[in-house]
């Protein structure tokens, strides 16, 4: 069963766990719209710590509202590291953001300050904590082209195949760009994804932590934070990008195949753009894959038994 701690618990764990640790590392993780944020924000005004995005999305700029990048206020004089930090023209592997995290918690800690890893991406925590041995190799371009012409179940049911393990893992987030790389790895190497990314020796001492909020309650704000997202600039905001991405034409946008657009946010909008849907149904379609995207989120984080749960502050 959960086990869900107060505020002053957590603290005296996380002072006994900082007494003894040498490379210590907060890893504030939970689903979209938990909390994380504030939580994190909290802790590195509690315990002198600098925080580093976790989230996928929030990487890239240009798109500030539909990527829900932290707002200035909302750091509240804190320093935030990996946001809004590339093109959203970029295509940032695991790998390469596995890298760059690395490099800011090295810079972290010899400053003599608590790096916290903030954010609800899977794959990207787990590079960094379980310091994953991740498979280097060129793109190839041709064969992304004719998988992303798939959908994810097709996709699913050809990992399945060769490697079923990748494939369970890949399940429960639903990522397309992660399940064509597993593919594009066993094209290249003839080797699952599963054998190769293995997890290596842990470079940090870990303290992971998740604010709770009953499912009911982290869909009530889920819906209420979309449909203020879509009153409050979204579809400008991918407008601009259509305009100055695609020459104007909103079905070449997505055909560019950037992350940071064909993940939850951009994607929606598109349809809109074309007259496909109306505005009511834009906001019940982004509603729904952002719970769903909760939904999955939960249910990886209750398989961790390092999670440490909170009551919100």
């Amino acid at each position: 069963m959960m086990k869900i701690k107060t505020p002053d618990q957590i603290s005296l764990e996380i002072r006994s766990f900082l007494d003894t640790a040498k490379n210590p590392l907060l890893v504030v993780v939970g689903p979209t719209a938990s909390g994380k944020t504030k939580l994190a924000v909290h802790l590195a005004k509690q315990f002198n710590g600098e925080i580093i995005n976790a989230d996928s999305r929030q990487i890239y700029e240009e798109m500030k509202i539909g990527n829900e990048l932290t707002k200035p206020e909302e750091m509240e004089g804190i320093q935030h590291h990996l946001l809004g930090c590339y093109p959203i023209s970029s295509n940032i592997s695991i790998a390469e953001y596995k890298r760059d995290a690395e490099a800011v918690i090295g810079d972290v800690l010899k400053r003599g300050k608590l790096p916290i890893l903030c954010g609800g991406s899977v794959m990207w925590i787990d590079a960094v904590v379980d310091n994953y041995v991740i498979p280097e190799g060129n793109p190839d371009w041709k064969l992304r082209a004719e998988l992303e012409k798939k959908g994810i179940d097709e996709l699913l049911e050809e990992l399945d195949r060769i490697d079923q393990e990748s494939a369970e893992h890949l399940r429960g987030e639903r990522n397309k760009r992660y399940i064509i790389r597993a593919l594009e790895i066993y094209s290249q190497t003839g080797r699952k994804k599963s054998e190769i990314m293995k997890k290596g020796i842990r470079k940090y001492e870990i303290f992971k932590l998740a604010p709770y909020r009953d499912r009911k309650d982290i869909y009530k704000r889920i819906n209420e934070r979309t449909a203020y997202q879509v009153d409050h600039g979204m579809i400008p905001e991918v407008q601009a990008l259509v305009n100055k991405y695609s020459k104007g034409d909103p079905r070449k946008l997505l055909e560019l195949g950037w992350p940071g657009i064909t993940s939850i946010g951009c994607k929606e909008v598109i349809p809109y753009l074309l007259n496909e849907i109306t505005k009511e149904e834009l906001i019940s379609t982004l509603q729904q894959h952002n719970r769903n995207y909760a939904k999955r989120q939960l249910t990886w984080l209750r398989k961790d038994q390092e999670v440490n749960w909170i009551q919100r502050i």
